[in-house]
Parts: structure tokens; C-alpha cells; sequence
């Protein structure tokens, strides 16, 4: 299931990247500011930003949860598809000896 998803290193270190660019350019722009008591539209942008980033990480991390959930539904699917192919092919190959009864294998029950 690693290899279906092989970019999720690379969005993570995206996202890390991205935070401390912005987390550098608005130390070095704010050193080049006078300083003020209250909030600048430079603040107010950096703050939408690391908003937008932090909501991607997140949306990826709830994506790939779901993902791979999905993913491990379908693989029980599949395994109990194999074990009823199995019993069927097991029912019809005993239904085929000299000397046996014939078994319906949809009224066959078994835990």
C-alpha cells in the first residue's frame, strides 16, 4: 500500500519547506518595518497563509486516512470472496466423487 501513495514524503516536506520560507521573509521584512503596537496587513497575510498551508496538511492527512481505509475494506472484501470461491469450488469438486450425495452449496452453512 507504500507504493500507491509514494508522494506523501514529498507533500509533508512541501508543506515544512513553504512555512519556513514565510516564516523568513516575515522576520526579515518585520526587521525592516518600523515596529507597531497592532497588527499590519503583512501580519494579516502571513497568518491566511500559514492558515492555507496548515489546511492542506491537514486535508492530505485526512485524505490518505480515508484512503487507506478504503483500501483495507477492500482487501477483506477480497479475502472473503476467495474463501466463499473456495468453498464453492471444494462443494462442486466433492459433488463430483463416485458414491457422494450431491450438496447444494447455497444451503451449505458454516461458521
Amino acid at each position: 500500500m507504500e507504493k500507491m501513495i509514494p508522494y506523501y514524503q514529498e507533500i509533508c516536506l512541501i508543506c515544512v519547506t513553504t512555512v519556513l520560507t514565510m516564516t523568513t521573509l516575515s522576520i526579515s521584512a518585520r526587521n525592516s518595518l518600523p515596529k507597531v503596537a497592532y497588527a499590519t496587513a503583512m501580519d494579516w497575510f502571513m497568518a491566511v497563509c500559514y492558515a492555507f498551508v496548515f489546511s492542506a496538511l491537514i486535508e492530505f492527512a485526512t485524505v490518505n486516512y480515508f484512503t487507506k481505509r478504503s483500501w483495507a475494506w477492500d482487501g477483506q472484501k477480497e479475502a472473503l470472496e476467495m474463501r466463499v470461491n473456495l468453498l464453492t469450488r471444494t462443494v462442486s469438486s466433492a459433488n463430483s466423487l463416485p458414491g457422494t450425495r450431491g450438496v447444494n452449496p447455497d444451503t451449505t452453512h458454516h461458521s
